[in-house]
Order: structure tokens, then C-alpha cells, then sequence
């Protein structure tokens, strides 16, 4: 029988050791509904759910008097941010919109690429970001069809920077696939 349990897309980030509390790594607190969640193990876990504001699309307008605004129907942002300490480390989720949420001067940068590397299969990748150190730096996406080793993309370890990554990860515990996509 297959497993029918629900799948999300998770962003996961590590906030810095000397965040203590939530106001310090989520952004406009006391605007969010929150909600006390209790999580074998973590302490304190609460959600913080972005209020949600429904608005027509910003495009609307261009058509406007031709065809009213309200015709186009209206777009709306939802998102939210799990906050959960896990021993010494806090940690916050995100979904939907709630990476906006979250104060990334408070984020230790590079903690989802190095998780991400960690945990794929380094014979499965899919894609991968770089940028090169050049005179005229460039931006690279590089894609595969089937699934790959890292020595197929054409990385030069001494003048690109890894930025993001695609691969499945080695245990199938944490899905069929596994991407850092870079800083927001």
C-alpha cells in the first residue's frame, strides 16, 4: 500500500547561537497569529502564521478602464514560520511565504548547503547553482536529465562557488529529493 502521509516542501534554517528568543530571528512578531505546538523533544515549538491579505494582481491595472479590476480575481500571500529549539540549536521552518518572516541576520548562512551536502547522494544529482570568481562573473544553472555525479557539471573547485543543489538524498527518510536553492 502506499504511504498516503502528507509531503511538504521545507525550508529550514539555523538561527544564529546567540538567538534566544523568537523576536530575534522572526521579523514583525506581534503582527502574526502564533500557536503553541508540543513536539516530542522540542521545546519551546510554536507557529507563526502570517495574516493573510488578499489583493488583485499588480498587472490589473494596465487593462484598466477596459475591464475592471475586480474581473481578474484576487492573489493572496499566505505563509508561516515553525520556530523549534532542538537542544542548544533553534530552528525555523518555513512554508509558503514565511521565508519573508524571517530576519536573515540572524540565519547562519550556508547551514542549508552544507546540510544539503550532507545529506545527498553525491551519485544523484540533478542540478546544481555556481558562480564563477572572474573578471565578469557569471551565474550558472546546470540541469541533467538523469541523474549524476558532481564531476558531469563541469565544476572548476578553483574558481566557481557552489551556490545550490539537487540530488536525492542517500536516505529515503528525507524524501525522493533534496535542493538547497540558495539565499533568498
Amino acid at each position: 500500500m502506499a504511504d498516503k502521509s502528507p509531503k511538504a516542501d521545507l525550508n529550514i534554517y539555523l538561527a544564529k547561537p546567540e538567538v534566544t528568543i523568537p523576536s530575534e530571528v522572526l521579523k514583525d512578531l506581534v503582527t502574526l497569529k502564533s500557536f503553541d505546538l508540543q513536539v516530542s523533544g522540542i521545546t519551546p515549538c510554536k507557529l507563526y502564521v502570517k495574516n493573510n491579505f488578499q489583493n488583485p494582481p499588480r498587472w490589473a491595472g494596465f487593462f484598466s478602464p477596459d475591464i475592471s479590476v475586480d474581473s481578474f480575481g484576487m492573489n493572496s500571500s499566505t505563509g508561516a514560520a515553525l520556530y523549534a529549539k532542538v537542544g542548544n540549536a533553534t530552528f525555523v521552518l518555513t512554508f509558503g511565504q514565511g521565508h519573508h518572516m524571517v530576519d536573515t541576520t540572524n540565519i547562519e548562512m550556508n547551514f542549508g548547503l552544507r546540510a544539503c551536502l550532507n545529506l545527498v547522494d553525491v551519485s544523484s544529482l540533478r542540478s546544481i547553482d555556481k558562480s564563477s570568481f572572474e573578471q565578469h562573473p557569471t551565474q550558472t544553472r546546470e540541469q541533467t536529465g538523469i541523474a549524476t555525479e558532481l564531476q558531469y557539471f563541469g565544476v572548476n573547485i578553483e574558481r566557481d562557488l557552489l551556490r545550490a543543489i539537487t540530488g536525492k538524498p542517500k536516505n529515503e527518510k528525507y524524501g525522493s529529493r533534496i535542493s538547497h536553492q540558495g539565499c533568498r
